[in-house]
């Protein structure tokens, strides 16, 4: 190929100079496209892990407020529980009572 190029004109020497610059210069033009593709891409990828590292995050932060209302769910349903059975025993006569109540009666029927 040496020998070929010795046997061009100078006129044909720069033409092929200026075909393979217009080369480089797409070559150029295309890796420079090819490199910001992959850059949104990387950037994609990182963003999704980013994404997807949140929702597990928000996830957690889900099931802990989940867990607290149903606490609290429960607490609630102690207490009405609790006080329901106060009221219960409130309306229910205790056993003193009701001794106390049977003899007072017992002594007034004995009284004349």
């Amino acid at each position: 190929m040496g020998s070929e190029l010795r046997r061009l004109k100078k006129l044909e020497l720069l033409e092929i100079i200026l075909e393979q610059e217009k080369e480089i210069e797409r070559l150029t033009r295309l890796t420079e496209e090819l490199q910001q593709k992959l850059e949104d891409r990387q950037i994609k990828i990182a963003e999704s892990g980013s994404i997807a590292e949140a929702a597990l995050k928000l996830s957690g932060i889900f099931e802990a407020a989940q867990r607290a209302a149903d606490m609290y769910i429960r607490s609630a349903e102690l207490a009405s529980e609790e006080e329901k059975n106060e009221e219960l025993s409130e309306d229910i006569p205790s056993n003193d009572t009701a001794d106390r109540d049977g003899a007072e009666q017992a002594e007034n029927e004995k009284e004349p």
